[in-house]
């Protein structure tokens, strides 16, 4: 509960900041980890593909 209303309060900053803002809602998912050593790479994997996305200009665009 104490996320959610700090998200929400994150939220409304943003929006009274830059009222015509666009939202992307990423959901970032892979197969299941079976020990540590695979969790550590999967959890590095999705780090380095989200920094990837973010620097590519044409997404930032969107």
């Amino acid at each position: 509960m104490k996320n959610s209303y700090q998200y929400q309060k994150v939220i409304e900053e943003v929006v009274k900041e830059k009222p015509n803002s666009r939202w992307l809602f990423l959901t970032l998912s892979i197969r299941n980890a079976i020990d540590g050593d695979t969790l550590e790479q999967n959890l590095t994997h999705l780090t380095e593909s989200f920094r990837r996305l973010f620097k590519d200009k044409k997404s930032v665009k969107i």
